[in-house]
């Protein structure tokens, strides 16, 4: 009897809604009044949750992703990186790809899918084969506007084909060697 009074006695300190106020009036009436005010919460079924909500970093969202979106994220990387001159950096939403100061590509994680942002005009491959959407509304995403979710091999294989138009000028490298950057998200 005496352990059940204890829990729930450490319930209705979990649950108690009211802040405590420094009140003229004394300890026991402000205990009394406390504890009443939690049975009556208890009784009439109402609980709080304190809901968490994490923020993930690009890092954490790649190593936390399935296997093959690591692939997809490998290769997508290696086929930006062989163009001569596109260098790559990681910040907190996503990877970024650029050639000197023009961005070529942003590389993104959101739950099971690889997200791709291309410098590319969206309205021009609306209604192909290729389905993208436009995000040039978003502040952050005017310089790559194009929108391309990397789901399966087949969105992979179109994905290199958008990326090649994306860095129209600059000449692939002959001898890049291809790298598995899935490896290092384990």
């Amino acid at each position: 009897v005496e352990s059940e009074r204890e829990e729930r006695n450490a319930r209705e300190e979990i649950i108690s809604p009211e802040p405590e106020d420094d009140d003229d009036v004394g300890e026991e009436a402000e205990e009394h009044e406390e504890v009443r005010t939690v049975r009556h919460i208890a009784e009439s079924g109402k609980v709080r949750y304190i809901i968490i909500k994490y923020k993930k970093s690009f890092t954490a969202k790649l190593i936390q992703s399935a296997d093959i979106t690591k692939q997809y994220y490998s290769e997508l990387k290696n086929e930006l990186l062989s163009f001569k001159g596109i260098k790559n950096r990681i910040s907190w939403k996503h990877e970024t790809f650029n050639v000197g100061r023009r961005k070529v590509a942003k590389l993104s994680v959101r739950g099971k899918s690889l997200y791709l942002y291309l410098a590319l005009d969206p309205k021009k491959y609306e209604g192909g084969k290729y389905i993208v959407e436009d995000k040039s509304e978003v502040a952050s995403l005017e310089g790559t506007p194009l929108l391309y979710k990397i789901k399966n091999d087949r969105r992979l294989k179109y994905a290199k084909e958008l990326i090649a138009e994306a860095a129209d000028g600059a000449v692939k490298l002959a001898g890049y060697e291809a790298l598995d950057w899935a490896k290092d998200y384990p």
